[in-house]
Order: structure tokens, then sequence, then C-alpha cells
């Protein structure tokens, strides 16, 4: 992990505090579970990065704003609580996912983002302005955004590749 604060670098101990600039990568074999202020949790699965790009999140107003960027790798993203009016957003090199109160996963490399939805709704688009629209997945349905195309049509998921990217970011 390297710290935003002091750019120092070392590993992740159980417990430790992660703050808003911080960058996690996980090497080989490795894997990490993070649970944000506002209950949400992320869990990335081996050689990812993640960057906790922004994030505010005040109980007593009842206000989230969060945006983490993942360069590549796998996560699972759990985000428990609807908080009206709020923006939760998850950018890759290709995509953007809106998140609400769900569970969901992301999968990307420089080249494309698959993302699927295990329960509630996300949306995804494109970090690309040049391409307009949106998609909301719904439970089950997945889509893979190639870097600079349009919007893909959504699609229903088998399980063994639902499975597959749960395994990826189960913790131990």
């Amino acid at each position: 992990m390297t710290r935003a604060a002091s750019s120092a670098h070392g590993p992740l101990q159980q417990s430790d505090p992660v703050f808003e600039g911080d960058v996690i990568v996980t090497e080989d074999e490795s894997r990490v579970s993070l649970r944000f202020a506002d209950g949400s949790r992320i869990s990335l699965g081996e050689d990812s990065e993640l960057a906790i790009t922004r994030f505010l999140y005040d109980a007593a107003a009842d206000t989230r704003g969060g945006t983490l960027t993942m360069t590549e790798g796998a996560l699972r993203a759990t985000v428990e609580k609807l908080v009206p009016d709020s923006i939760f957003e998850f950018q890759t090199n290709t995509t953007v996912a809106s998140v609400r109160a769900t569970d969901w996963m992301v999968e990307a490399t420089a080249a494309e983002t698959a993302v699927v939805t295990l329960r509630g709704a996300v949306a995804v688009r494109s970090t690309s302005p040049a391409i307009a629209g949106e998609l909301v997945l719904e439970p089950g349905e997945g889509v893979t955004m190639p870097a600079g195309a349009p919007l893909p049509p959504k699609k229903r998921w088998a399980q063994p590749r639902i499975d597959k990217l749960i395994q990826r970011t189960a913790l131990p």
C-alpha cells in the first residue's frame, strides 16, 4: 500500500485505516478486504490495484461521496447503505460504475472492464466522453466494455463465470 500523505510504501496490516489518496496493491496469492466508515466493503483479488481517489462520509448529515479508481485486477464491492443523493463511483480505464445499495464485481485490464451485478443495481458508462449513455445492470446481468467502443448490450452471465470471479475476490 502507498500512503498519499507520506508516499510511504509497505504492507497493509489488519485493522490499518486507509485514507483518501491511498493506493492498495495486491500481488500474486494475496487478497485484501477493506471496510469503509459507511459499512461498504471492498474485496480485492490478487494482482489488483485500487486507489481511493475520493471518499467522504458524514453519518450525521447522511451524505456520502466516493470515487475509487481501479487500474487492473478484480474486486467485489458490497454497498449496504443507500444514501440519498450520494455518489459512489468506481472508475477503470474504460468504465465508470455508479452504485447504489448493491453487491457487484469488476474485472479490469487496460483494454476492457467487465462488470456484473449480484444484488441491487449498478449503472455503467464509458469513460470516453464521446460515448453517450449508460446501462443499468440488474442481478445476474453483466457487460464487458472495451476501451473506446460503443456501449455493448448487457447479458445474463453464466453462473460458472460469476463463480470464478467470486473465487478471485474471496478471502481464504
